[in-house]
């Protein structure tokens, strides 16, 4: 990396293109998201996947407030992909819509973090945050909306919390309103004593 310059770019297609979104966010001390083109997102995995201090951790929200309810004695279900590196991250009381479906793919998504005060050519950050990275197309188009939907009849949920909206940010806009309009009829489904809280 060779530049200061800065710039956002909604969908990732090179190193420069990283390096000028994460400056921008840095210097602002601001949290941003981010789609990368899967071929330099596998780089970036492989990358990652070699340094010493990298951790892995459930996610996203869902996952981790799934973990969290779990904890504290509740058995949450869990719509979306679970993959080989996802399934024993999670607690032994989290369910999961596609069962132990050997066909689902881990949906990694990389979270560079920093703290207030550390250095980007020069630039210092004015506050902690965290710039994400991901290449996923299965969570950004809602896959596991009707499958997840389909089981709460059974499970007779105290709670609904829908989360991974904002992914549709990397969807155009038709597929975009057409999956908002399916995830408002999904919640509008939703027995009425179910309480149900949007994540977005």
């Amino acid at each position: 990396v060779s530049t200061q310059s800065t710039g956002d770019h909604a969908h990732i297609a090179n190193t420069d293109q990283l390096c000028e979104a994460f400056g921008l966010f840095f210097g602002r001390g601001a949290a941003a998201e981010r789609f990368v083109e899967p071929q330099l997102f596998a780089r970036l995995v492989a990358a990652a996947s070699s340094e010493l201090d990298t951790q892995r951790s459930p996610g996203g929200n869902a996952a981790l407030m799934a973990n969290v309810a779990a904890r504290l004695g509740g058995s949450p279900l869990l719509g979306g992909p679970v993959g080989a590196g996802l399934r024993p991250l999670l607690h032994s009381r989290v369910q999961t819509v596609a069962g132990d479906s050997a066909g689902d793919v881990d949906q990694v998504h990389l979270i560079l973090e920093y703290a207030r005060g550390e250095q980007w050519f020069g630039v210092s950050s004015p506050r902690a945050n965290r710039f994400i990275l991901h290449s996923d197309d299965v969570n950004g188009k809602l896959a596991g909306l009707e499958a997840f939907h389909g089981k709460l009849p059974a499970f007779r949920p105290h709670t609904v919390v829908a989360a991974g909206v904002h992914l549709l940010q990397e969807q155009d806009g038709a597929f975009r309103r057409q999956r908002v309009a399916d995830v408002r009829a999904a919640l509008s489904s939703v027995p009425n004593d179910a309480a149900v809280h949007l994540e977005y």
